[in-house]
């Protein structure tokens, strides 16, 4: 598997206490390459944002080949 080290920070955009709205924004390089998906320098940006308590989506953009070939993505998490 491709392996990325990310850097993020996320802020809770709410006054509610009983209602978080929280967003974040990270980026990320490859550092384990694997197959032939990503080219050299690829880098990985993304925004999170918490639908719920359980819930959280990231649309997310990978830049490969020096900036050359852009990928678009969404991740969705879910927590237990």
């Amino acid at each position: 598997s491709n392996g990325f080290l990310n850097v993020g920070y996320r802020r809770n955009l709410s006054n509610n206490i009983n209602k978080p709205n929280w967003l974040g924004l990270e980026v990320g390089y490859l550092v384990n390459s694997q197959g032939n998906l990503f080219g050299e320098n690829t880098f990985k940006l993304g925004v999170n944002w918490e639908l719920g308590k359980y819930v959280s989506v990231s649309p997310q953009l990978y830049l490969s080949d020096d900036f050359t070939e852009f990928y678009p993505a969404v991740r969705v998490g879910f927590g237990f």
